[in-house]
């Protein structure tokens, strides 16, 4: 579903879709204009939201299955802190005008969330760059999926909006191929191992993950492991892996690889003994033993391909042609970073 368009001053108007259920109204503010959950609920109580002609009211719901509702979210005149253009040093992989590959770095959060309202996230240094297109027509600025605070590498930001609709939908279906290099505590005793364990909510640690069955509400997830290298040989508790994640969980990998032992259930634990440098250097972290870097995104080029020629109405044969040479060059140049 495309977001709402939307600039400071503006007025944005848009109908429900009939689904099941009620939801809280402030949070179906802020999927549907892309925004964090805090600011939905400022618009609403400082009387900026009407849903069907009547203003709503803090801590109110939306009943989506009764039919469908108008809502007129009237934007104040300047842009809040947490949306502000900041400038800032990006990494880039590849840059047109439908979308850009940054490899970002450890320590940096990808988007604004609760705690992380500060302008210093990767999406204000995008919105910075491409700061002439804000709030026009086809122009959405965001990343169909997420990197951790404390993971480096490939992370994708479309430009355009069918393009970022279109990624959406990729990535929700895990049809893009994601690998990822880790440095783990652990001495693994096996060269290659599948973990296949539905992931959920710790009912005993608020806001932490952790492995769920399906009857207490997991949802499927698998990962592989390969090591690369080790100091078992030697005695030393590290490894380095590659992980590919054939599903999109909150911290999945992590949480796999600690049902395994090969890793500290907290990511900033520090070690006693750092291990040495293996071949190849393994990513830069934020000095903790645990780290992650997204290595590689492949399979989402053709479709991404395909989708810009179509929006210039070019030709079939052109189209198939175009998007085999940009699809091979971009995913054995672009998006794997060694």
């Amino acid at each position: 579903m495309p977001r709402p368009k939307f600039a400071p001053g503006s007025t944005a108007v848009f109908v429900t879709k009939n689904r099941s259920g009620k939801k809280n109204l402030a949070g179906y503010l802020a999927s549907r204009l892309g925004v964090v959950d805090d600011w939905a609920r400022d618009l609403i109580a400082g009387g900026r939201v009407d849903v069907d002609g009547q203003t709503a009211v803090p801590g109110g719901t939306i009943n989506l299955s009764d039919g469908a509702h108008e809502i007129v979210v009237r934007f104040p005149d300047a842009w809040p802190r947490h949306m502000a253009a900041t400038e800032m040093p990006l990494d880039i992989l590849h840059e047109d005008e439908f979308l850009l590959v940054l490899n970002k770095p450890a320590g940096i959060v990808v988007h604004p969330a609760r705690g992380h309202l500060d302008n210093q996230t990767l999406q204000n240094g995008v919105r910075h760059r491409y700061r002439h297109l804000l709030g026009k027509d086809g122009v959405t600025l965001g990343s169909p999926h997420r990197l951790d605070r404390d993971t480096s590498g490939v992370i994708v930001f479309a430009i355009e909006t069918r393009t970022y609709i279109d990624l959406v939908g990729q990535f929700s279906a895990s049809t893009p191929h994601k690998t990822y290099v880790a440095l783990l505590d652990g001495s693994p005793d096996f060269a290659r191992k599948t973990v296949d364990a539905p992931l959920g909510r710790d009912p005993e640690r608020k806001g932490c993950g952790t492995v769920l069955s399906v009857e207490a509400g997991g949802k499927t997830a698998r990962t592989d492991f390969e090591i690369l290298e080790s100091g078992r040989a030697s005695g030393k508790g590290w490894a380095l892996a590659r992980a590919t994640p054939f599903t999109g969980r909150a911290h999945q990998i992590r949480i796999h690889a600690a049902s395994l032992g090969l890793c500290r259930r907290s990511s900033r634990a520090r070690p006693s003994t750092p291990p040495p440098s293996p071949s190849p250097t393994p990513p830069r972290g934020n000095g903790s033993r645990w780290r992650l870097r997204c290595r590689r995104i492949s399979q989402t080029l053709w479709n991404v391909c395909e989708l810009h020629d179509n929006i210039n109405n070019r030709s079939t044969q052109r189209t198939q042609r175009t998007a085999h040479r940009e699809h091979r060059e971009l995913q054995t140049t672009l998006f794997f970073i060694v």
